[in-house]
């Protein structure tokens, strides 16, 4: 228990750390080089390569936890709910999530209020470069976008 605030703390930071990091990174190769058709819809360059990267990072830690991670079942009972292997169907999971979720008002608080953050995070996320680009005075000009999202965090 006295470990959680540490872990929480350094949890925060590291991820502040990775998203600036993230930001600088994709403003970087963002401008590398123009972005170019490779077919008729297909383009490969300019603002696609943040993409790419993320893509490749995503694969790499796919692979990552397909091979390094044991897979975790949780406690196991021997009731008729179980389909002979000691784990329960797929689904009573998410039963017991919600019969929690709408029997503690806490943890239905929580949830609602999460959503609405989240909510407004995503509209944030989506809205402002339409929003920063409404104020340039050349339709055609660029902004740095992933250092001006490394200066948000």
């Amino acid at each position: 228990k006295q470990c959680l605030s540490k872990s929480f703390s350094w949890a925060a930071f590291g991820n502040s750390v990775v998203a600036i990091m993230a930001g600088l990174i994709a403003n970087k190769i963002a401008h590398a080089g123009p972005m170019t058709p490779v077919t008729d819809v297909i383009y490969k360059g300019g603002y696609l390569n943040p993409f790419d990267l993320a893509l490749v990072a995503l694969i790499m830690c796919g692979f990552g936890a397909f091979t390094l991670w044991d897979e975790n079942y949780g406690e196991t009972n021997d009731n008729e709910a179980t389909n002979g292997k000691g784990r329960g169907k797929w689904h009573d999971g998410l039963k017991n999530a919600l019969t929690t979720t709408m029997r503690n008002r806490d943890v239905l608080l929580c949830g609602i209020i999460s959503s609405f953050f989240e909510g407004s995070m995503y509209i944030f996320v989506f809205m402002w470069t339409p929003l920063l680009k409404s104020f340039l005075v050349d339709e055609n000009g660029d902004l740095p976008f992933g250092l001006i999202f490394a200066t948000f965090m």
